[in-house]
């Protein structure tokens, strides 16, 4: 129950955002499709709502008000309210153009290096991997990402370190070994 309800003023005090937040969500520029207004134009309509409530009210909001893009009313909004973005318009053209967009669009190397650390350690769940698993089956690498696959791992230094398990009193290397041993041992 941490949910909250929120809405964007204009200077006449007519809401043209509602939105579901939770902490500064309300306040903050980032994930918004609408300007931010000043902190005086920002008003909390409802707190302390489940998940479940918070994404009822605001779709009953946004159905009372109606969208602009739609032209049934006021609000800026571009979806329907709720969890993800149901009821959004998406012409075949503006996905063309948002996929050309993506295509072009280069990741910094120190945005690369942040990304890799924070997965760096990061453990997922059984259930994860199956997912994982399941969607890159079929999937097809072309022979040139095949072919730079090859050369990165031809140019990697491998540091194979060998560990002995408390457990068992096995050894190998500390690659594998503490995927089947250490905390993962049988004999733990």
């Amino acid at each position: 129950m941490n949910y909250y309800i929120y809405e964007y003023l204009r200077e006449d005090h007519t809401p043209y955002y509602i939105g579901k937040g939770q902490g500064n969500r309300a306040f903050t520029k980032q994930g918004h499709t609408v300007p931010l207004p000043p902190r005086s134009r920002i008003r909390i309509i409802k707190k302390d709502l489940t998940d479940i409530e918070a994404r009822n009210l605001e779709i009953e909001l946004i159905a009372k008000y109606g969208r602009k893009d739609l032209g049934t009313g006021i609000l800026r909004n571009m979806t329907n309210g709720g969890e993800g973005s149901p009821g959004r318009i998406t012409t075949k053209e503006t996905k063309q153009k948002l996929k050309e967009v993506r295509k072009l669009q280069k990741t910094s190397e120190e945005t690369r290096v942040k990304m890799r650390i924070s997965q760096t350690g990061r453990i997922h769940s059984e259930e994860t991997k199956k997912k994982m698993a399941e969607a890159a089956k079929g999937r097809k690498k072309s022979l040139e990402t095949i072919a730079k696959i090859r050369e990165a791992r031809a140019n990697q230094v491998i540091i194979t370190i060998i560990i002995t398990c408390p457990h068992c009193g096995k050894s190998g290397g500390n690659r594998i070994m503490p995927r089947y041993h250490f905390n993962n041992c049988k004999k733990k």
